[in-house]
């Protein structure tokens, strides 16, 4: 097994581990560093430090790595020396205050680094189990990773609320790419709130913080909603979402929301040329039998749809009649046809159409 992982940009060994390990590894552990180091500091810490603590990774704030201790040995990280000699540890850049949250470089880097270990040892699916007693009693399969988190084994907040409310999408995110499949898109529209100091979230009667104050959602809530807006930009992100009568600033929310991408500017509505005398004799035709035509249909049921233009409207199609094709002047006179009817006027025959032409011809 490889001493390093080949996403390593920076190596410097530290001193405090215990060489080989008793076991073989079968668990990530992912930590907050608590402030947005880089490698090189990071490393110079573990290398001089007298508290006696390592990693065996650490990946700064711009998401490069850094190799500490290599994986074979056991590195001195989680207050637990079981956990230790059958985990990699990984130190993680994040801000200095709770929820202590990465920057998305950093996470980015994380899920590539964990799944990077775990295809070298072979392991094709990432677990994460929320309770601590079922996480530690869980014996996983030979292909299996498990994540676990320094809180379970000393007083501590870390790895921090903010990546603990990612555990699952981190072990989603990286078994996904372990199968080869495309990572899942971030869900939007459940969010959970996880603000730096740990106060509750202010809503905004606007998507700004200039705004008059409407409510609040309390730090660690989850909530739904649809709406997302563009706002204010606070730590990058310009996305708000509305919840009971105010906007909530996405930057502490989890997942990130995104706004979303504005749609084509609605054209005018076409407006129909003046309809000739109707009248097409004879009883009500036979209906075509689907809904949508395009140009260049041909066949039956295009000549049924044109019959029924027809009896609507006798000179609607004046210059090829019923042929049993779809071009221009079909087009053109269903959307006369629709004009005529009071319906959308889009071009597409369809139920509403054939409904409305039914009512006018009583």
């Amino acid at each position: 097994m490889a001493t390093w992982s080949p996403l390593t940009d920076k190596i410097r060994e530290s001193g405090d581990n215990s060489g080989n390990r008793w076991y073989a590894v079968t668990r990530i552990t992912p930590h907050c560093w608590v402030g947005q180091v880089s490698i090189e500091n990071g490393l110079d810490y573990f290398a001089t430090t007298s508290r006696q603590v390592s990693s065996n990774y650490i990946i700064g704030s711009d998401g490069r790595v850094g190799g500490c201790v290599r994986e074979d040995w056991r590195a001195w990280t989680s207050s637990s020396r079981d956990n230790d000699n059958r985990a990699i540890t990984i130190e993680c850049a994040s801000d200095a205050s709770s929820p202590y949250a990465f920057r998305d470089v950093v996470y980015d880097k994380l899920i590539k680094l964990c799944a990077d270990i775990c295809q070298r040892y072979g392991k094709k699916k990432l677990i994460w189990i929320s309770d601590k007693d079922t996480a530690l009693d869980y014996d996983p399969d030979d292909d299996e990773m498990l994540l676990t988190v320094h809180r379970w084994f000393a007083d501590t907040d870390c790895p921090g609320s903010w990546l603990m409310s990612r555990m699952g999408d981190l072990a989603a995110q990286v078994t996904s790419i372990l199968s080869g499949d495309p990572p899942a898109p971030v869900p939007q529209g459940k969010y959970t709130v996880c603000t730096y100091s740990g106060d509750a979230l202010r809503l905004r009667k606007e998507p700004n913080t200039d705004s008059e104050q409407v409510g609040w959602i309390d730090n660690g809530d989850t909530f739904e909603s649809e709406t997302v807006v563009e706002g204010e930009s606070i730590g990058g992100c310009a996305a708000w979402v509305y919840y009971n009568g105010g906007y909530a600033s996405g930057r502490y929310l989890s997942p990130t929301p995104v706004v979303p991408e504005p749609g084509p500017e609605p054209g005018p509505e076409p407006t129909p040329p003046e309809p000739s005398e109707h009248g097409y004799p004879g009883p009500w035709p036979e209906i075509p039998s689907r809904g949508y035509f395009q140009k260049g249909d041909t066949g039956s049921e295009v000549e049924k749809l044109q019959n029924f233009l027809l009896w609507m409207d006798a000179d609607c199609l004046s210059t090829y009649g019923a042929d049993g094709i779809i071009g221009y002047e079909t087009l053109t006179a269903v959307k006369l046809i629709q004009g005529m009817l009071g319906v959308k006027v889009d071009g597409f025959y369809g139920p509403k159409t054939e409904a409305a032409a039914k009512e006018y011809k009583k």
